[in-house]
C-alpha cells in the first residue's frame, strides 16, 4: 500500500496490487471480486463510428522529458524496487499519458500508461487479468495496477510498430500472414456467442456521419456506404467473439520473426471482422495481401461475413474522415477516402482482375510495412504542418 499527502495533509492510501509471471503477490490474490471491480457496468456496447477514430502519426513517437506526478514516479519505483529513467513516449490525442522506464540493467525495460478515463482502464485491466495471459509472447505481461492513478505498468516487447518497420515487397506478404494468425488466435479465446439485440450499424446514425462528412466524400463513396449498409441490415445478428478492439499497425510490434500486439484499453466482445476491418489500409486495393491475411486467420470469409467486413472498414474509414476534418488532419482525412475508394473499386471488380492487380504488385520495389503507402500516395496532403479543415475538402463538382 503506498500512502501520499492529500493537500489537507492527511494520510491517503493509494491502492495498488502487483503480479509476477500471472500470479499475485503482495497485500493478497487478485479475486473474482476484484475482477468485478474493474469490469464496467455498462450496457451491451453499441459499435460507433468516431469511439476509436484517432489520427496515427506517421513518424515514430518523440521521446519527452516530461515526468508524471511525484506520487506516480514513486508508486512506479517501489513496485520495481528501483530507480528509472522516465521517457515520455505518448503519441495519441486521446487523453492518455505513456512512459517507458528504463532500468539500471539495460534490458527492455517497461511501460507505464495512465488512461485518459476508468473506462478505459478498465477494459485494459480486465483483458490483462483474464485473457492477455493466453497470448504468451505475443503480449506484455502486466506487472502492476495503479487504480489510484487510472495506471498500468507493463513489461516491454522486442520491436518496433509495425507503422514504422520497412520491409521488402517478399517480406510484407509474409508479415501480414502472422497478423492474421495473430488476430486468430485472439478471437479463438473465447467461443463464439450470439450477439445482443439491437447491435450493429444503424441507418440513422450512418446517415448522421455521412452529413458531417459531406463536404470531404464523393458522391459514390456514399452512395456505397448506404449499398452495403442496406445488405447489412438484411442479414442476420453475426457471433460475437474476444476482440482486441484497435487491432491497427499502431498497435503490432514487429522484430525480427517475432509479432506482438499491445494496447487493449478498447478490447471487447464483437464480430471477429471488426477487427479485420481496421487493417482495411493494410488490405483494401492489395487482394494479394488480403489473401495471405485470411491464409493466417486460418480461414475464409463467407459471403455474409465479407459484406460485414466491407461495412466494418467503411465505417471505420469514415471514422477517419471525419477526424481528419475536426482536426484539420487532411493526411487522415486522404487515408479515409482512399480506403473507401479502394474498396469501393474492389466490389465491383471483375473477376480476373484480382490476378491481374496482384501480378502488378509483385513486380514493385521496396515499400514500408503494408499500409503505410499514405507515405508514398497523397504525398501532397499529407506533407508539412496539419492544414486547415477547409484545405481537406473534395474539389467542387467532384463525386
Amino acid at each position: 500500500m503506498v500512502h501520499r499527502q492529500n493537500p489537507r495533509g492527511n494520510r491517503r492510501r493509494t491502492p495498488w496490487c502487483r503480479i509476477r509471471s500471472g500470479t499475485p503477490t503482495g497485500r493478497g490474490p487478485v479475486t473474482q471480486s476484484t475482477l468485478e471491480t474493474h469490469r464496467p457496468l455498462l450496457p451491451p456496447i453499441r459499435p460507433r463510428l468516431l469511439l476509436q477514430s484517432t489520427s496515427h502519426n506517421t513518424a515514430a513517437p518523440k521521446s519527452s522529458v516530461e515526468l508524471p506526478e511525484p506520487a506516480l514516479r514513486e508508486w512506479a519505483e517501489h513496485v520495481l524496487g528501483q530507480r528509472v529513467q522516465w521517457h515520455g513516449v505518448s503519441g495519441r490525442s486521446d487523453g492518455s499519458r505513456v512512459w517507458h522506464l528504463a532500468g539500471c540493467d539495460g534490458g527492455r525495460g517497461w511501460y507505464l500508461k495512465v488512461h485518459a478515463n476508468l473506462r478505459l482502464h478498465a477494459h485494459q485491466v480486465q483483458a490483462y487479468l483474464t485473457w492477455v495471459p493466453r497470448l504468451g509472447a505475443a503480449a506484455p505481461r502486466l506487472v502492476a495496477v495503479g487504480d489510484g492513478h487510472r495506471a498500468v505498468l507493463v513489461t516491454a516487447v522486442p520491436g518496433r510498430a509495425g507503422q514504422h518497420v520497412e520491409v521488402t515487397r517478399e517480406q510484407e506478404q509474409e508479415h501480414v500472414r502472422r497478423i492474421g494468425a495473430l488476430a486468430g488466435q485472439i478471437h479463438a479465446i473465447t467461443p463464439p456467442r450470439p450477439a445482443p439485440i439491437g447491435c450493429g450499424p444503424s441507418r440513422h446514425e450512418t446517415e448522421w456521419h455521412l452529413e458531417q462528412c459531406r463536404d470531404y466524400l464523393d458522391a459514390a463513396d456514399s452512395e456505397f456506404m448506404r449499398c452495403t449498409l442496406d445488405q447489412v441490415l438484411r442479414l442476420p445478428a453475426p457471433q460475437w467473439v474476444q476482440t482486441h478492439g484497435d487491432f491497427r499497425l499502431g498497435h503490432l510490434v514487429v522484430d525480427d520473426d517475432t509479432l506482438s500486439v499491445i494496447d487493449f484499453e478498447r478490447s471487447r466482445p464483437g464480430p471477429a471482422v471488426s477487427d479485420l476491418a481496421r487493417l482495411a489500409e493494410v488490405w483494401a486495393g492489395r487482394p494479394d495481401l488480403y489473401d495471405h491475411l485470411l491464409t493466417g486467420y486460418g480461414r475464409g470469409l463467407d459471403a455474409v461475413d465479407r459484406v460485414r467486413l466491407v461495412m466494418e472498414a467503411s465505417r471505420h474509414a469514415l471514422a477517419q474522415v471525419r477526424a481528419g476534418a475536426r482536426r484539420g488532419d487532411c493526411a487522415l482525412v486522404s487515408r479515409g477516402r482512399r480506403t473507401l475508394r479502394h474498396l469501393r473499386a474492389s466490389s465491383s471488380r471483375a473477376p480476373g482482375q484480382a490476378a491481374a492487380e496482384q501480378r502488378r504488385s509483385s513486380t514493385q520495389g521496396p515499400s514500408t510495412l503494408p499500409g503505410d503507402r499514405r507515405r508514398t500516395e497523397g504525398t501532397a496532403v499529407a506533407a508539412g504542418p496539419r492544414q486547415g479543415a477547409a484545405s481537406c475538402r473534395r474539389p467542387t463538382g467532384s463525386g
